[in-house]
């Protein structure tokens, strides 16, 4: 029951295909997992700002029922690891990694964006949003074990300066 693919039913509303999320696994939140590593760049960071409070991350989600009477069992926790000393690696003990989960209760495609700077963590590196230092960026499609299987989709992932991102 798992299909963590790139699908183009229903219409992506970025070019031509999207990526789906879904599945069931009743003993754990994790459904499935995507890593952007800033290795994809051929540099230890990704090139983005510096500035937290001008940097905002955008992201279209398609909502789905995921459960078989209707309701909405997803969530998407989008991870951020700053790589502080730029080794080139993320080490929770001492560098700072940022989340925002988001809560799918709706059906179709919808942007959804939030500054850099307005993100929780672990603040083991400092306590400082530092975009210039993302080593990686993680996706994960998140179900409550306890009412089963989870759907959702992702596309067009992007940074944006100084506004979110206006489709």
């Amino acid at each position: 029951g798992m299909n963590f693919n790139i699908l183009t039913t229903p219409p992506a509303p970025q070019k031509t295909s999207y990526y789906n999320m879904e599945g069931t696994v009743n003993w754990d939140w994790l459904t499935g997992l995507v890593d952007f590593n800033a290795s994809a760049y051929g540099s230890t960071t990704i090139p983005i700002s510096d500035n937290g409070d001008n940097l905002y991350f955008n992201v279209i989600v398609f909502g789905a029922p995921g459960v078989p009477n209707g309701e909405f069992n997803s969530r998407i926790l989008f991870r951020f690891d700053e790589d502080e000393n730029e080794d080139g690696s993320f080490n929770a003990n001492n560098e700072d990694q940022w989340g925002f989960e988001q809560i799918i209760q709706w059906e179709g495609w919808k942007l959804i964006t939030f500054k850099y700077s307005d993100m929780e963590g672990s603040g083991n590196g400092g306590n400082i949003h530092n975009p210039d230092k993302l080593n990686k960026v993680s996706v994960l499609h998140l179900a409550d074990p306890s009412s089963g299987h989870a759907k959702s989709g992702i596309d067009y992932l992007i940074f944006t300066e100084d506004a979110p991102l206006q489709p």
